[in-house]
């Protein structure tokens, strides 16, 4: 295949091979060090309060990108410059998350999986919010958050860069650490259990209870409602018929379905977003037009 038309191809063909002096010591011990940093702050202690969530999505997200830049240096040193003919200047900028995503994708054998991707890029928005927004956090939905990084860099870490993450840890921390995956699933089991109890009395209504939920919704008016709450789309049964009738649960009004929905907030523009996702569909669409 042709470099012409790829300028990051068509600049590293061309450039030297030689990193400037100490880029892998500071971008590996770097990320290895922010991460360790996330996670001892969390681990260190039985009930870790809001400061140590927060510092911890912080450092680890952190920590994630300096591995990703990590791994693109060791593909091509000039590939972690945003522009990578001034590679090595000192004062060029480096790729940011998502140009390290694409870059990843384009120029290496990395895959990193849809699943994984969704769960970096939920730790960016929450980290954005953390850093530029007055946010309350959800300690469990965080816990969780933070679980499921430590287990992503120590996986990342093991099998792109041949770094054993143990080695960087306390013994407490790390036995801590290799239980993620049991309390990972706890959290999600006692999730399934608190969904049932609150949707319970939504499955026992009748055709004509629901058929008044939809009636009852207010149609637009310029003065009195301007703002209307719509019946959203349903997948289960293809029409509009799903209606919000409480904080996170949705309803569909058709009485030949009757699905059950949860109901998220877009973390980009906070619209509702059915199915419990990150963006709605016009921000997901955004964004990956936007790195296309």
């Amino acid at each position: 295949m042709s470099d012409i038309g790829d300028p990051v191809k068509a600049a590293t063909k061309g450039a030297k091979h030689e990193a400037p002096p100490g880029l892998k010591l500071s971008l590996l011990s770097n990320g290895i060090d922010f991460i360790q940093s996330g996670i001892e702050h969390f681990f260190l202690k039985d009930d870790p309060d809001p400061r140590s969530h927060k510092y911890a999505i912080l450092h680890l997200f952190a920590g994630v990108l300096l591995l990703l830049k990590e791994r693109l240096r060791q593909e091509h040193w000039s590939l972690i410059f945003k522009d990578v003919a001034r590679a090595g200047e000192s004062d060029a900028k480096t790729v940011d998350f998502d140009e390290a995503l694409q870059r990843l994708k384009s120029c290496s054998k990395i895959r990193i999986s849809d699943r994984d991707a969704k769960l970096l890029r939920k730790a960016q928005l929450l980290r954005n919010r953390l850093e530029h927004y007055e946010f309350e956090l959800n300690l469990q939905e965080s816990q969780n958050l933070i679980g499921r990084l430590s287990e992503f860099t120590y996986l990342f870490l093991r099998d792109n860069l041949a770094t054993d993450l143990e080695r960087h840890l306390s013994p407490e921390v790390w036995e801590r650490l290799r239980d993620l995956r049991e309390i990972a699933r706890r959290l999600e089991q006692e999730r399934h259990e608190a969904w049932l109890r609150r949707t319970a009395k939504y499955r026992e209504l009748s055709s004509e209870d629901l058929i008044a939920i939809r009636e009852e919704l207010e149609p637009y008016h310029p003065k009195h409602n301007p703002d209307p709450v719509d019946a959203q789309w349903c997948d289960s049964c293809g029409t509009e018929s799903l209606v919000c009738v409480e904080n996170g649960i949705a309803v569909c009004t058709n009485p030949e379905c009757r699905a059950i929905e949860t109901v998220g907030e877009c973390m980009r523009c906070y619209a509702p977003v059915i199915g419990g996702g990150d963006l709605c569909d016009g921000c997901q669409d955004y964004i990956n037009s936007d790195n296309s």
